[in-house]
């Protein structure tokens, strides 16, 4: 999902929470009240600055576009700029208004912690999980690489009748392998799709919950599954060394 539209998504879940919180420390806690209050009006703010940037960068585009100009160095009607120098000056500035959103956000975050309330942004969230996934891949590549020399092992004693005995143990171990590499496969489906699986679980894109509470599901599912994977070379490993 496209950054602006992820975060506006977010910030609607965002202002839901901000509203009951906001509502809840104006009657028990006035001076965190003020700071919090101030510190989401500083998030919206950068939002808003985002949002009118990102249109009047679209707007120089579409005046390129009818003007039928495509060199970035000719000079915009009535301006002593570049279209060039147009461009470049909005996009800095609308990197720095996210920026400035993000920080705004991180500081949203450490206000909740500190009364004992987590400020879960679900795809933030995630990232920790979802960065495993290339180096559980690689590792898969490598001893699919092993695996090769121990399919054509399989095949030379699957056709030799007078190791019936040892083709049976191969079979079998061909068995597990196949299982092995099915719960590997479906782990790395279940990261790729942790996004989604999460905020489905918590609710929302964005999420308030006490400090104390119990992991999601989707984190438990993540420990067990990337201990089983791990587990699961390593058992292949093995296997596949023996021939």
């Amino acid at each position: 999902m496209e950054w602006k539209k992820l975060v506006k998504r977010e910030h609607k879940d965002l202002e839901k929470i901000m509203k009951r919180e906001l509502n809840l420390f104006r009657n028990q806690d006035i001076d965190f009240y003020n700071i919090l209050e101030s510190n989401y009006e500083d998030l919206k703010l950068s939002l808003s600055e985002n949002d009118s940037l990102s249109k009047e960068l679209i707007k120089i585009i579409k005046t390129m576009k009818k003007a039928k100009i495509d060199d970035l160095d000719e000079y915009a009607e009535d301006t002593d700029e570049s279209f060039r120098s147009m461009i470049r000056l909005e996009s800095n500035a609308i990197a720095n208004s996210r920026d400035n959103y993000l920080s705004n956000r991180e500081s949203l975050i450490s206000l909740f912690s500190q009364v004992d309330k987590n400020l879960v942004f679900i795809k933030q969230g995630v990232i920790q999980y979802q960065s495993v996934l290339p180096d559980l891949k690689f590792k898969k590549i490598k001893i699919e690489q092993s695996l090769d020399r121990y399919m054509n092992i399989l095949n030379e004693v699957l056709f030799d009748k007078e190791n019936s005995e040892y083709s049976a143990f191969i079979i079998d171990a061909s068995k597990k392998i196949e299982k092995w590499l099915k719960q590997m496969n479906a782990f790395e489906t279940f990261l790729e799709n942790i996004e989604p699986i999460a905020r489905k679980e918590l609710g929302g894109f964005v999420v308030l919950k006490p400090a104390n509470s119990d992991p999601p599901k989707y984190v438990e599912r993540f420990k067990k599954g990337l201990i089983k994977y791990n587990e699961n070379i390593e058992n292949i490993y093995q296997l596949v060394k023996t021939f």
